[in-house]
C-alpha cells in the first residue's frame, strides 16, 4: 500500500514539474515582465504584473499583455509569428487599435461583432494584448 502511494505523490510531482518547466507566457520571446489578467469579481478581471519566472506558479489567467517601444517592434511580423489575420481596425486620436485573430491563441473575445484574440495598440509605444487590452494603453 505504501508503494502505490508514493508512486501516485511521484506521478503528481512529475506532473506538477512538467506543467511548470513548460508554462511560459504567451509572449514571452517579446518582453521579460507582463501584465496577466485574472479572474475578476463580477466578470472583470484584476491585472497583476510578473515575469517570466513567476508565470508557471500564477492560475486563473484569463489573458496577457505586455509593452514595448515602437521602435523594437516590427507589428508585421509579429502578427506573422502568431499567423494572426487583422480583423478590425480602428483609429482613435491617440493611435491605431489591431484587433486579430490568431489559431495559436487560446483567449477569445467578441469585439465590434467579431471573433478576436489578439490585440495590438500602436501609439506612443507599442502594447500588445491576448484576447484584449485591459487596462491602459
Amino acid at each position: 500500500m505504501f508503494k502505490k502511494v508514493l508512486a501516485v505523490i511521484f506521478a503528481l510531482a512529475c506532473v506538477i514539474n512538467v506543467r511548470i518547466a513548460n508554462a511560459k507566457p504567451l509572449f514571452s520571446d517579446y518582453a521579460d515582465s507582463f501584465e496577466i489578467y485574472l479572474d475578476g469579481q463580477k466578470n472583470g478581471v484584476k491585472i497583476v504584473r510578473t515575469t517570466n519566472q513567476l508565470f508557471p506558479f500564477i492560475s486563473g489567467v484569463r489573458g496577457e499583455s505586455f509593452k514595448t517601444d515602437a521602435d523594437s517592434f516590427d507589428l508585421e511580423s509579429f502578427l506573422t509569428s502568431f499567423e494572426a489575420n487583422v480583423v478590425v481596425i480602428e483609429e482613435i486620436n491617440e493611435g491605431t487599435s489591431y484587433y486579430a485573430y490568431s489559431p495559436k491563441i487560446e483567449y477569445r473575445k467578441q469585439v465590434l461583432g467579431q471573433e478576436i484574440n489578439l490585440h495590438v495598440f500602436v501609439g506612443n509605444q507599442i502594447t500588445v494584448g491576448a484576447p484584449i487590452i485591459y487596462g491602459s494603453f
